[in-house]
């Protein structure tokens, strides 16, 4: 298998893609999660060493609902 790089520009992503985020904006990721749907206006994923108490306390594995402001782009595995 191999993966393909796709910009956050490049429509909705599919369930199973990973997900990139750069908290702070720039080209190197910080964190990653599994997308499990999206819409128009929000990703749901799936992500692990994170808490929904608070972002920096890892330690668990967690659904998420995330916007995209800090989506750096998506692996496509195929």
């Amino acid at each position: 298998k191999r993966s393909i790089w796709l910009t956050k520009d490049s429509g909705l992503p599919q369930k199973g893609w990973l997900v990139l985020y750069a908290w702070k904006g720039g080209d190197w990721p910080d964190h990653v999660g599994i997308v499990n749907s999206a819409t128009s206006d929000a990703l749901h994923t799936v992500e692990f060493n994170t808490s929904n108490a608070d972002n920096r306390n890892g330690g668990a594995v967690n659904y998420r609902t995330r916007n995209y402001d800090c989506v750096l782009g998506y692996v496509k595995i195929v």
